[in-house]
């Protein structure tokens, strides 16, 4: 009898779950660079996957997250409240960055609860910025934060004691619209013994300014004050003071001082005064006569209504000889003034290269400064001019247009180029002209994203 073997079945290929399949460090990085709505999705692809969205160590849950979770309903605070207290109740592990938006609600949320769990999650990044209708009180347990080295707070009240222990490790702070008074201001300073980087803008409760902090490299002041006070400026790699008021400065040696201290730096690479500052600095004969070694000037929301607002504007940019990048906004009132506009000839900005301009109505005194730069900049390589009010045919009329190509130009391979609303770009056909259409000016002299970085310099990256 003959016997038939049955030949061998193969193996059958089983799917591979490759999701499954990945590295916890890789899947720890496709997490976090997921909103968190879709962080939270992706548990379904595979079982390894299904707490791992809990675990991951940075919380944004801005407007956009808070959009994609409500949807059209209304956000009321109980609603709110509750879809952050389920998120950080079922996150697990270390958190090292947790920023929220809170939106305009009806009551106050509970914050204080957030905060003190926080605390106990080794937190190094918070962000909190709040639309509320009133400043919301910021919760004591902030100060048990022991990690924390960079704090933003948007409208809360700030109230630290002598004793609250401070932050040892912070590098960061930014405030704005926050209620402080100055002894407060005082305490948290002192207790940022590392503080590298200061933002404080559009303050409640300070007249008088005080900051003390040695190791500090970025400093910005907007606000209305009476007295500014900064110890150890020479360290400065980036100064920005505004004022949002005119008014009577009163300890001016202090102001004095700080200039001073300013110009003389070797460190100090960007400059930028804002608002009323200028005029403040003119009238009190507090502006220095050289800033050495600054590259970078912003003189930005300068009121130009009157002839010593224009003369502070001149003198500023006149103590600044080794400037390389200029960038000026302006505002003017329908007041047109019929005094001589006159500057220094022999001033000359041997190392401006860059500069822009963003005018309001194109009025004689606009006019009288751009007719400065373009006459004391031998190396000038290009002037942008814009304007953020609209109207860019009125202002940049044929007449002001005509006016333009009649100033003296000190620099033989200038470009001025201005918004064209009329057609589309033209500045190729015009290459030949040292004056050119663009339809969207070049934004070179804008701040990059990190209102405390410095501009690049190089320019090859500007042509």
């Amino acid at each position: 009898m003959t016997q038939t073997r049955t030949p061998k079945r193969g193996k059958v290929d089983v799917p591979v779950d490759l999701f499954s399949e990945l590295p916890r460090n890789v899947i720890d990085v496709i997490m976090e660079l997921l909103p968190l709505c879709d962080a939270a999705r992706m548990s379904v692809l595979s079982t390894k996957w299904l707490n791992i969205w809990r675990a991951r160590q940075k919380l944004t849950l801005d407007a956009k997250f808070f959009k994609r979770v409500l949807k059209n309903q209304l956000c009321v605070t109980h609603e709110f409240s509750r879809i952050v207290s389920k998120i950080l109740l079922h996150h697990s592990g270390h958190l090292s960055s947790f920023h929220l938006e809170i939106p305009y609600l009806i009551s106050c949320p509970d914050v204080d609860q957030w905060i003190c769990y926080l605390s106990r999650t080794g937190v190094s990044d918070i962000c909190i910025q709040s639309q509320y209708k009133d400043p919301l009180k910021l919760s004591w347990h902030i100060f048990s934060c022991g990690n924390l080295e960079k704090l933003k707070l948007r409208s809360f009240v700030i109230n630290p004691s002598h004793n609250c222990g401070g932050f040892s490790k912070m590098k960061r702070l930014e405030l704005d619209k926050t209620t402080l008074t100055e002894k407060a201001f005082k305490y948290l300073i002192q207790g940022c013994p590392l503080l590298q980087e200061l933002r404080l803008t559009n303050f409640v409760g300070m007249e008088h300014v005080t900051i003390d902090a040695p190791n500090l490299s970025r400093l910005i002041v907007d606000g209305t004050f009476i007295s500014l006070d900064v110890r150890n400026a020479e360290k400065l790699v980036s100064a920005d003071f505004g004022l949002q008021k005119c008014v009577d400065v009163c300890h001016k040696a202090s102001l004095r001082v700080l200039i001073q201290a300013l110009a003389r730096s070797s460190k100090l690479q960007k400059l930028v005064f804002r608002g009323h500052f200028v005029e403040v600095l003119y009238k009190e004969s507090l502006l220095p006569s050289t800033f050495e070694n600054l590259r970078i000037l912003d003189l930005l929301f300068i009121h130009l209504n009157t002839v010593d607002e224009f003369r502070s504007i001149i003198g500023i940019i006149q103590a600044c000889p080794a400037v390389e990048r200029l960038n000026i906004s302006v505002s003017t009132s329908k007041h047109k003034t019929s005094h001589v506009l006159n500057y220094s000839p022999s001033s000359v900005l041997h190392r401006l290269c860059y500069a822009e301009v963003d005018i309001c109505r194109g009025s004689k005194m606009e006019l009288k400064m751009i007719e400065f730069l373009l006459g004391c900049s031998p190396i000038l390589k290009k002037l942008s001019l814009t304007t953020s009010t609209g109207n860019v045919t009125r202002i940049f009329s044929p007449k002001m247009i005509h006016q333009l190509f009649h100033f003296r130009k000190a620099s033989q391979n200038l470009k001025v180029s201005w918004p064209d609303s009329t057609g589309p770009d033209r500045s190729d056909s015009s290459d030949s002209e040292d004056i050119v259409h663009t339809e969207d000016s070049e934004d070179f002299l804008s701040s990059s994203s990190d209102d405390f970085g410095i501009s690049e310099t190089d320019s090859s990256d500007s042509n």
